[in-house]
């Protein structure tokens, strides 16, 4: 959420942030302190929202669930690839992060082409990206 047409640089700073706060925790901070710590990301409005109603559902469903592709799925603003991301980076699952970058990689390295002209919503391309992803080191 917090990388969303920002930089990783721009959400590090912020991040901190509420990495302090449990789900139930984050899901009781004032509306308006959530936007002005969002404000420097661009978008505070729309990512202020998501990121309670995110907070409220792991608060009230339990954190175990986050292992769960399904449960994932059904996240408001959770696509494939945050839901990969959260499988990979957090549980050690091997899912591919089809970004932008391993996309380029694919394409240069494999010469693997999409027949879509957004490759990121081509569902071959993610069976091939998760075919490179290593079973015993995925992240």
């Amino acid at each position: 959420v917090l990388l969303r047409k920002t930089t990783a640089q721009q959400a590090v700073s912020v991040f901190g942030y509420f990495s302090n706060f449990s789900p139930e925790e984050l899901a009781q901070v004032d509306n308006s302190e959530l936007k002005a710590v969002l404000f420097p990301l661009g978008m505070y409005e729309i990512k202020s929202h998501q990121i309670r109603s995110l907070a409220e559902i792991v608060a009230r469903e339990g954190k175990q669930n986050l292992q769960d592709e399904g449960f994932l799925n059904r996240l408001p603003g959770v696509g494939r690839y945050i839901r990969n991301c959260v499988l990979c980076f957090a549980f050690g699952k091997a899912k591919p992060a089809l970004d932008t970058n391993m996309i380029r990689v694919v394409e240069r390295v494999f010469s693997f082409r999409s027949k879509r002209s957004r490759p990121r919503e081509d569902p071959e391309f993610w069976i091939f990206a998760e075919e490179l992803v290593p079973i015993n080191k995925p992240r």
